[in-house]
C-alpha cells in the first residue's frame, strides 16, 4: 500500500471539506446613524458567497471605544405596535444576503460616550458563526444623507 498517496488524498479531502464549511461573507455599504443621544444604529448588506449558511453573532467596537455595548436587533410587531428586540444572531443564507436597514434588522450601539456626527468613521469588528472575523470602517451619516 502506498501511504503517501493515501495521505495526500486525505489532505485534499480535509481541505475540501474545510473550504465547504467556511462561509465567505462580505460587507456592502455599511453606515451608522448620526446621533447626539445615548444610542445609535448601524446598517449594511451582508453577502454570503459560501455554500453554507452563516450567522452574524457579534459586533464589537474597535480600539476607539465609543459605546458601552452593542446588540443585534430586529423590529417585531407586538399587538399592532412595532418594537425593537435583541436577537442572538442574524442569518446570512448560503449564496444569499441579509439586509440590515432602518425599521428592520440592525446593530444597536448602546450608551454612546460622545455624539456620532456625520463624516465620523467608527472601527467595527464583525464575528460570524463560521469563525470569520471582519474588521470594517463604518462611516457615520444622517438617514437623509444616506437615502440618495
Amino acid at each position: 500500500m502506498n501511504y503517501k498517496v493515501l495521505l495526500s488524498g486525505m489532505t485534499i479531502s480535509v481541505a475540501s471539506i474545510f473550504s465547504c464549511l467556511n462561509a465567505e461573507v462580505t460587507v456592502k455599504d455599511p453606515w451608522a446613524r448620526a446621533s447626539t443621544g445615548p444610542n445609535s444604529a448601524m446598517f449594511m448588506e451582508l453577502h454570503n458567497d459560501g455554500t453554507q449558511d452563516d450567522q452574524l453573532i457579534a459586533v464589537k467596537v474597535g480600539t476607539e471605544k465609543f459605546c458601552d455595548r452593542t446588540e443585534l436587533h430586529a423590529h417585531i410587531e407586538e399587538n399592532g405596535v412595532m418594537k425593537m428586540r435583541p436577537v442572538e444572531k442574524i442569518n446570512i443564507p448560503a449564496n444569499g444576503s441579509a439586509s440590515l436597514k432602518p425599521g428592520d434588522l440592525h446593530v444597536m450601539f448602546m450608551e454612546i460616550s460622545k455624539p456620532m456626527q456625520e463624516a465620523d468613521v467608527v472601527p467595527i469588528t464583525l464575528q460570524f458563526a463560521s469563525g470569520q472575523i471582519l474588521d470594517i470602517q463604518v462611516p457615520v451619516k444622517t438617514a437623509v444623507a444616506h437615502k440618495h
